[in-house]
């Protein structure tokens, strides 16, 4: 069923999803228009977790508590809050997103390193920048910008750095770590 008038009126729409057995207690749309939804499972009395986009086609994760509240850190991770005060987080998957460069180009050099690496370019625009491993989980993150990202107390691999500015998002790869 679909409203385009804020639920005064229905009608039918093959396109629409309905979730059997499952109370939706929050959503959250991200800046790509993806839906991520929470609630619980009415049986196993479980949390559920719904994601995404133009119902084509919805994914779903199971979790051990029923879920409350939803929200987004970024335009990546979102962040769940259940039952007894529980946080669940994703880890953001940048491994699955194509390099981007608008605007402002950066270089990470040297690189491959082993013990640092540094950002050529324009750098008075970033805000921040993130460290991730290839199963997307956060690593670093720089809000006040270094002259050096430390990375030697990281294990010898790829990682994906994210740098921020106000206006766009630059995503590379670093090869470092001992």
């Amino acid at each position: 069923m679909r409203s385009t008038d804020s639920g005064f009126t229905w009608r039918s729409d093959p396109g629409s999803l309905s979730f059997f057995l499952l109370r939706l207690k929050a959503l959250t749309i991200t800046s790509q228009e993806n839906v991520l939804a929470v609630g619980s499972d009415l049986i196993l009395n479980r949390g559920v977790i719904l994601w995404g986009k133009d119902g084509v086609k919805w994914y779903s994760e199971s979790v051990s508590q029923p879920l409350n509240d939803v929200a987004m850190r970024n335009d990546s991770v979102g962040i769940a809050v259940g039952d007894g005060g529980i946080i669940y987080s994703n880890n953001t998957v940048i491994s699955g997103v194509r390099d981007v460069r608008k605007k402002e180009e950066f270089t990470l050099f040297p690189n491959p390193s082993l013990s640092y690496f540094s950002v050529h370019g324009n750098t008075e625009l970033i805000t921040n920048i993130s460290v991730f491993d290839v199963s997307g989980r956060l690593l670093i993150y720089a809000d006040i910008i270094p002259e050096q990202m430390d990375v030697y107390a990281l294990n010898s691999g790829m990682y994906k750095v994210v740098i921020e500015t106000k206006k766009a998002r630059f995503v590379g790869s670093v090869i470092g770590g001992k």
